[in-house]
């Protein structure tokens, strides 16, 4: 049976304006990235095991990534780990990670 990992990732107050503009979100699941939206929930679908995830951004016009310091989770079978990701008050704070873990 599939699992999911479903990742949403959120600017913080202060430097949303710039975010929105400037760079795009990206979700890590066991060093693959996933391209992400601001605010809406990015479906990646896994194997049971134990995961690492992490969000980060890649501003435009570049290739690397910033602002990811990653978890791991255990993801059982037939689950659904739902992720939220809020970056600090400064484009050089990691995001901060919180989980709920769901059964489908």
């Amino acid at each position: 049976m599939e699992s999911t990992i479903v990742a949403t990732p959120h600017a913080h107050r202060i430097n949303a304006w710039l975010l929105y503009v400037a760079a795009r979100p990206f979700v890590l699941v066991d060093g693959h990235r996933h391209p992400a939206r601001w605010g809406r929930p990015t479906t990646i679908s896994v194997t049971p095991g134990t995961h690492a995830v992490a969000v980060g951004i890649m501003y435009r016009g570049t290739h690397w990534l910033l602002g990811t310091d990653g978890r791991s989770f255990d993801v059982a079978a037939g689950q659904t780990l739902t992720v939220e990701a809020r970056n600090g008050a400064l484009n050089s704070d990691p995001f901060i990670l919180t989980a709920d873990h769901q059964a489908l």
